[in-house]
């Protein structure tokens, strides 16, 4: 920088400081305006300047809304539309709004006196400098979640933020992002949309701010179109291994950007609503099997994606699938008339019938029916009640177990029976069957039926076709009167060990038999006894009954509770045994039992049906998708009951559903890197659970994302940062490591995020984590991926440079894009330990005022500016300029007129050291003008011989000094 020379004058007698007569106040001209010239617009607050008056000590300046200066924009001080200086620069601190302006600017000498002002000059700022939006291209539509959404347009000058605004309609009224009273703002010149929008075209805009929250013009109204490659190759298969059950497993490839899935199964293909089957639950896995039975039909199904804002892809179907239950010929495998003794011919004649068959696979229960034959099987004949023996009877009647037996001929209510216990159940009577009567049976399977009705009688679509023994029109068995054994009544009347047949407790009491199904009760008949009372308990004392049932004849099989109307009997698999009874009757109605169970020879046996076995996953597997159980089927399973816990004894499970089907897809996460636990159980047709299957155990393991290729490591522009998507994911957790030892944690939805703040020029860390739905509204979350690394950088000011000139000191920049304000100091030094000016501006110029120590002693300065970002100051960029030094001239001694005498002139600078060579010119008192140069000790000496009274004038020069003056008065 140049030197400078400003002409400011320093008056000292005797050593005072005085103000120079050279120019009065009136004589104080009004400043010469220079820029902003006269009608300008600008777009920001300008640096006001003007040209030096003759005489002036310092400037005041005013700058308005208005002409008559009724409206000082940011009140008054240094930095603000009102304040004295005394440079011929002025600029303020902070941004202002559009509009016009007036300013205009007056002298005031060292006795503060003012001048006139000068002319108010008008200016407009006009902020009109629009974004040029730079992307994305309206006809490339962002594939979600292959590219995310990232808006990026041009810098601003004069802007640190920018209101992002994305909405449906080009006029922005309906807005998606931002609006009027919460705007979303960002630092950079891009910003990447971390949510997700359903597929369309949608508009955006941007608007930039000052630092003071001033809005500048709008960009254009740009487009983009959001798509979603959404399809998927749908299937389906039978999850059950065995032929007579379908249990659909829908299945389906993952879709990119999937948080979670819609499945729908309808019975009619145009998707009518009334006509939907299935589902209602949304699943985060990429399968479903459905939890209730489907009836018997044709069903058509379809899935689609659903993304974490809830916005839904395309449908896609899948094939379409029937289900049929049982649709084997026969229906019924192996369906017969056996007796105590073991099987029966073909139309047999028997007093002890058993209607026996094997299981059918998926089946809970079984509908067994009985009917005269009367030239043909009339299963529509009415049906046979205690009430009502109609003689063309039909008898219908439901049982869990594999056989089906005969019982008394009367309904006996539960004070009859031998035992004064309260009985939870009491087995239905069936009719009375008639000597050399033939009779047809028929017998059908039954799934589960819970979709309409929990009544026993209901099948709701949910059965097999029957199966008649030895076909259809054909008589099943002859009935014939029992003939009483011969032998010794025994006294009193009861069952020996000899009279049981099976199940019978065997050598080993401590080991019975144990059945993995409900037992078939045979016995042999006794002596005098016309009935059999049948107990079944979980005790030896017969306390704790839990079947009970009369016949006349020697066999008993659990069938319907009373009537049917609460449900088929079953019973439970126990941890101990159980015990049966059978209590002979002297009477065909069932009285004349006079003994009880324990005195019976009761028999011992173990029920323990076969569990599911787990076939998926596989044990101690690491699962990377979303879990898909899967188990075989068990019998006489109505529903299964699955459980998945984090320790082996399931106390409190984190899964616990239960299912129809032999398949589950879980829709809860479960916790990563654990092992877990998971069994199944069955639940037979009474909704009593079975024995569990062994645990079975597997690994979780969530995925990890990975940061996408080309992430910027380092620069000073905030950058956007992406990383790859997880499939199944519903928002992602950032975590940042600040420069200055702070973290924060951030969750955005979208793959992609841009900073918005850094604290601090070095390294900045980041990294990422999925998170995964749960049950509820909470998460889980994958691990991170390795931390990654972004070198913060706070450029210099852009184009820093002085205007010096001998009245002005001017500093001007262009405006750095990141910076939200500058720092400027001066000071006397190249250190900058002692500032002579130290401030911050929203604006790009500074003018110091030019007061106070040093610029009064003047000489070089030292100046550097920086840009602040997120408080945060860059490298300054410095330089100096030179002010004249200050000269203090005193007089020593006086004259007389008439009276040749000396008198000296010393001079010195702000320091009090001696200035050399300084020209001492003398005027007044009639003297002609003379000029002499100081010593080495700064003193000039003039002989003088005055003429007349008046004031001796002394004017101090020096290049590199501001002139001075003094005086002294001739007496």
């Amino acid at each position: 920088m140049s030197n400078i020379r400003l002409a400011f004058c320093v008056f000292v007698v005797s050593g005072t400081l005085i103000v120079p007569s050279v120019a009065s106040a009136a004589a104080l001209h009004a400043p010469a305006l220079d820029s902003p010239a006269a009608g300008a617009t600008v777009e920001s607050a300008p640096a006001l300047t003007w040209s030096a008056v003759r005489g002036a000590a310092r400037y005041d300046y005013q700058l308005a809304n208005d002409e008559g200066f009724g409206s000082v924009v940011l009140g008054s001080g240094t930095g603000t539309g009102s304040a004295s200086t005394r440079n011929t620069a002025a600029t303020l601190s902070s941004t202002v709004p559009d509009g016009p302006y007036y300013w205009r600017v007056r002298a005031i000498d060292r006795k503060d006196r003012a001048g006139r002002w000068s002319k108010a000059r008008r200016y407009t700022q006009a902020w009109t400098t629009a974004p040029v939006l730079r992307g994305p291209d309206a006809s490339a539509p962002i594939t979600w979640p292959t590219t995310a959404l990232v808006l990026k347009w041009s810098v601003v000058p004069h802007a640190t933020k920018y209101i992002v605004t994305i909405a449906n309609d080009p006029s922005l009224s309906s807005a998606l992002l931002g609006s009027a009273a919460s705007p979303v703002t960002v630092a950079g010149t891009s910003f990447a949309f971390t949510g997700t929008l359903a597929p369309g075209s949608y508009y955006w805009a941007i608007t930039p701010l000052d630092e003071a929250g001033h809005k500048g013009q709008r960009s254009a109204v740009g487009s983009f179109t959001w798509s979603w490659l959404s399809t998927t190759t749908a299937a389906v298969v039978d999850a059950n291994a065995v032929p007579s059950v379908y249990d659909p497993l829908f299945s389906w490839t993952a879709v990119p950007g999937a948080a979670s899935y819609d499945v729908e199964v309808n019975s009619s293909h145009d998707w009518a609503p009334g006509s939907k089957i299935c589902c209602t639950d949304r699943t985060v896995g990429t399968s479903l099997a459905p939890i209730k039975a489907l009836t018997n039909n044709v069903y058509y199904w379809r899935v689609r994606a659903i993304d974490a804002s809830g916005n839904a892809g395309g449908w896609n179907e899948g094939p379409s699938f029937q289900k049929d239950f049982d649709p084997a010929v026969p229906s019924i495998p192996n369906l017969r008339i056996r007796d105590n003794s073991g099987e029966l011919g073909l139309h047999p004649a028997s007093a002890t019938p058993i209607i026996a068959w094997d299981p059918v696979p998926g089946a809970s229960s079984y509908t067994v029916q009985i009917a005269r034959l009367n030239g043909v099987c009339d299963w529509s004949g009415q049906r046979w009640t205690t009430f009502n023996p109609s003689p063309n009877w039909t008898w219908i009647d439901n049982t869990a177990a594999t056989a089906w037996t005969f019982l008394s001929g009367r309904h006996n209510l539960l004070s009859d029976g031998p035992v004064p216990a309260a009985i939870p159940l009491l087995a239905e009577e069936s009719p009375a069957l008639e000597p050399g009567v033939q009779y047809c049976v028929r017998v059908r399977a039954r799934s589960d039926r819970e979709s309409k009705s929990d009544n026993p009688n209901a099948d709701d679509g949910f059965i097999s076709d029957w199966t008649q023994i030895n076909g259809l029109g054909q008589a099943s068995f002859t009935y014939q009167d029992p003939v009483a054994p011969p032998g010794v009544t025994p006294a009193p009347l009861a069952s020996a060990v000899a009279t049981y047949v099976a199940p019978v407790t065997g050598s080993d009491s401590a080991h019975p038999p144990v059945l993995d199904r409900l037992p078939v009760f045979t016995w042999n008949a006794i002596p005098g006894a016309a009935g059999y009372w049948v107990v079944v308990a979980r005790d030896a004392s017969f306390t704790t009954i839990i079947d009970y049932a009369f016949t006349r004849r020697t066999n008993y099989a659990p069938g319907s509770s009373v009537l049917g109307i609460t449900d088929v009997v079953t019973y439970r698999d126990e941890a101990t045994h159980l015990y049966w009874a059978v209590i002979p009757a002297a009477n065909p109605d069932g009285t004349g039992a006079s003994t009880v169970p324990s005195q019976n020879a009761p028999q011992l046996f173990d029920k323990h049906s076969a569990p599911p076995v787990l076939i998926e996953p596989a044990e101690g597997a690491d699962v990377a998708t979303q879990p898909s159980f899967h188990w075989s089927s068990s019998e006489g399973a109505r529903k299964f009951e699955l459980q998945v816990s984090r320790d082996p004894t399931f106390g409190t499970p984190i899964d616990d559903i239960t299912t129809s089907s032999t398949a589950y897809t879980s829709s809860t996460t479960y916790p990563a890197d654990t092992k877990l636990y998971w069994r199944v159980g069955a639940i037979d047709e009474r909704g009593i659970h079975l024995d569990w299957s062994p645990a079975g155990t597997f690994v979780r393991r969530l995925p990890v994302s990975a940061p996408a290729p080309g992430n910027p490591v380092g620069g000073s522009d905030i950058p956007v940062l992406s990383w790859l998507p997880v499939p199944g994911a519903i928002s992602y957790d950032i975590h940042v490591d600040y420069v200055d030892g702070r973290t924060k944690d951030i969750t955005v939805l979208s793959p992609a995020f841009t900073p918005t703040e850094f604290y601090g020029n070095g390294v900045w860390r980041w990294k990422v984590r999925p998170n995964f739905a749960t049950t509820g509204v909470q998460t889980v979350s994958g691990g991170y991926f390795a931390p990654q690394q972004y070198v913060r950088e706070v450029g210099r000011t852009p184009n820093v440079r002085g205007s010096i000139t001998s009245s002005r000191v001017l500093l001007t920049w262009d405006p750095d894009p990141s910076a939200k304000s500058y720092a400027i100091e001066i000071s006397p030094s190249t250190g900058f330990g002692e500032s002579v000016d130290r401030v911050s501006t929203k604006t790009t110029s500074f003018a110091p005022n030019l007061t106070g120590s040093p610029y009064d002693d003047g000489g070089r300065l030292y100046w550097r500016v920086a840009s602040i970002v997120e408080g945060n100051a860059g490298p300054f960029t410095s330089g100096s300029f030179v002010l004249p030094k200050a000269i203090r001239a005193t007089v020593a001694g006086y004259l007389i007129v008439g009276t040749k005498g000396t008198i000296g002139i010393e001079v010195r600078d702000a320091r009090g050291r001696p200035v050399r060579g300084a020209k001492v010119r003398v005027t007044g008192s009639g003297l002609r003008s003379r000029s002499r140069r100081s010593s080495k000790a700064g003193i000039a000496r003039f002989s003088l011989k005055p003429k007349h009274r008046g004031l001796l004038t002394f004017t101090v020069t020096r290049r590199g000094y501001r002139d001075a003056v003094a005086t002294s008065t001739v007496s």
